[in-house]
């Protein structure tokens, strides 16, 4: 075996396991992302999309403190 194939096959193995490992702790995430982003309603149509100020966690509070309540 040549010195190149000594350093390219370990590097590639590397490689493609950092891909599907990647691929593999991303992928339940990833797919539920994906179903928040596009609810379908129940016959099968996406719903118009309506932006509500409630949506992006805008809310007043009545002392007027600008911190999260958390």
């Amino acid at each position: 075996m040549s010195s190149l194939g000594r350093k390219v096959i370990p590097i590639s193995l590397a490689v493609a396991l950092g891909i599907w490992n990647g691929y593999y702790a991303f992928s339940p995430a990833l797919k539920e992302q994906q179903k928040e982003s596009e609810p379908i309603t129940q016959n099968g149509q996406q719903p118009d999309k309506t932006i509500h100020s409630d949506d992006f966690g805008q809310q007043k509070s009545s002392n007027g403190n600008t911190s999260l309540n958390r």
